[in-house]
């Protein structure tokens, strides 16, 4: 069928917000527990994105959902707020990277994942801070 508008701008944002952050499509894909080839998909508009993938596909991003669709601002190199209001997250060059790769090992709910994942990096280069 054709892609509904919001799904195109969508698509882009997730692709834009990979680049902008110099992540590889498959260290993305590892973290949000989907295929390479699907992100790819996915960006290039020839996959339909399912609403539970959203949440993990942010999550990988370090953004929320809300901000994946632009309703939001995207933050970078400050705090961000990823995905849950329980955790405000420093992000610093290299933690992102390892935040994904350790991600790929979880898939129960994103707030698990996080409260365990950060839980292990509260050194440098990523704190976890309550606001």
């Amino acid at each position: 069928g054709d892609m509904e508008n919001n799904e195109i701008d969508l698509a882009k944002n997730i692709r834009m917000r990979r680049v902008e952050l110099g992540l590889e499509q498959k260290t993305v894909a590892e973290a949000a527990g989907l295929w390479p080839n699907q992100l790819s998909n996915i960006e290039n508009g020839k996959q339909r994105i399912r609403a539970e993938w959203l949440p993990k596909i942010a999550a990988a991003l370090a953004c929320t959902v809300a901000q994946l669709y632009g309703e939001k601002p995207m933050s970078f190199g400050e705090y961000i707020n990823v995905g849950s209001d329980d955790f405000v997250v420093l992000i610093s060059p290299g933690a992102l990277e390892r935040y994904a790769q350790d991600a790929i090992h979880s898939t129960p709910t994103i707030r698990e994942m996080q409260r365990r994942k950060l839980d292990e990096h509260v050194s440098e280069p990523c704190e976890v801070l309550t606001p």
